[in-house]
């Protein structure tokens, strides 16, 4: 006798009017597994969705602090390259976007570990805020500026 899935012809089962029934999967299985492949799928639809929200919202950080960065240069080529350790508070509202930034250029405190080299260096503390996605978000920036000593300064005018 020949075999098929695991049983010989003559020992499967039959249907009420004698006919052999051909082996399958129930409604009731077929629904099941159904089920769960929605549900694997609904998951990893949401991380997806997920994922791309956080990737923009770190391409928006990294936008604002390529903005941020390039506003701080600019600064410290204009006005923190002369050397002013107190100078005023620098505020500017970005153009192209929604950013306040304030800049400032302080000097290194007598108490602190680097207080050796508080005639070469100059903080420059730069604060941001901005509005993404109806969420308010700051960012602070602490830069150090080398800041030649006076004398060299007079040598090369």
């Amino acid at each position: 006798m020949r075999r098929v899935f695991g049983r010989r012809m003559s020992e499967r089962k039959k249907s009420a009017h004698g006919e052999p029934v051909e082996p399958g999967f129930t409604i009731f299985e077929v629904l099941m597994a159904m089920g769960i492949l929605t549900v694997a799928i609904a998951i990893a639809g949401r991380l997806q969705v997920r994922a791309l929200l956080r990737t923009l919202n770190d391409r928006d950080n990294i936008e604002k602090m390529y903005q941020i960065k390039s506003q701080l240069v600019s600064w410290l080529l204009k006005d923190g390259g002369k050397g002013k350790e107190k100078s005023k508070k620098n505020t500017v509202k970005l153009d192209n976007a929604d950013v306040t930034l304030a800049t400032q250029a302080n000097a290194i405190a007598s108490k602190s570990s680097l207080a050796l080299l508080k005639d070469r260096l100059i903080m420059v503390q730069t604060n941001a805020k901005w509005t993404y996605d109806n969420a308010s978000k700051q960012l602070s920036l602490e830069t150090f500026v080398y800041k030649p000593p006076e004398e060299e300064k007079e040598k090369k005018r």
